[in-house]
């Protein structure tokens, strides 16, 4: 198993203005981040260490290092803690499987997988779009805190995401603010991008 997933050739140009936010600040974080030009408000663009998806990454997002782990069969795995600006507190599990595919019964057992992991019985929806599909479930663990699990598929090639994003308002209107929260857990799910191999090829 590899500890160290860095990017060979990833993080931003040194050329370019290093924002003063959390995810540039963390030096383990920044190497996967390939620019320091927002992709949009509060979001920078992110590689896998795989270099199999991209996706927008939180301004207020850091990566565990001790957490990172690359293993031989091309599975990656991390854990993001994200502190934004309204006083919620999130982290993000996120596992990519290289030999994901989409079969029913293989997509089956990844929502199998997460409800399990979750502790409750989750009701997937899904999504197609953009040469992948997302079944994605919202759950809700108690007052204020809640989020959303997700099994992101290839369609063109093999390879899979699993992601588990459980926020935790402190803000004394968390009421006021889950529905922004669960549209914007919505949309940064939406940004993963499969880097196609074959098309690299041509």
């Amino acid at each position: 198993m590899e500890e160290e997933g860095k990017n060979s050739e990833s993080g931003a140009k040194e050329s370019e203005k290093i924002p003063d936010v959390r995810a540039f600040n963390d030096e383990f974080t920044r190497s996967f981040l390939q620019s320091a030009n927002e992709t949009r408000p509060g979001y920078y663009p992110f590689l896998s260490g795989l270099e199999a998806y991209k996706m927008n990454f939180p301004e207020g997002g850091v990566i565990g290092d001790k957490l990172y782990s690359k293993e031989e069969n091309g599975s990656e795995k991390f854990l993001v803690g994200v502190d934004d600006k309204h006083n919620i507190e999130s982290s993000i599990n996120i596992t990519y499987l290289a030999a994901g595919d989409s079969r029913s019964l293989e997509i089956e057992l990844h929502k199998e997988r997460l409800s399990s992991r979750r502790g409750m019985d989750l009701k997937f929806n899904k999504i197609s779009s953009d040469n992948k599909t997302i079944y994605i479930a919202p759950y809700t663990l108690e007052d204020n805190i809640y989020g959303y699990a997700a099994f992101v598929q290839n369609e063109v090639e093999s390879g899979a995401i699993e992601i588990m994003y459980t926020s935790e308002c402190m803000s004394p209107n968390c009421s006021d603010l889950e529905s922004d929260q669960r549209e914007k857990i919505r949309k940064w799910i939406k940004s993963i991008t499969f880097i196609q191999k074959s098309s690299e090829s041509e």
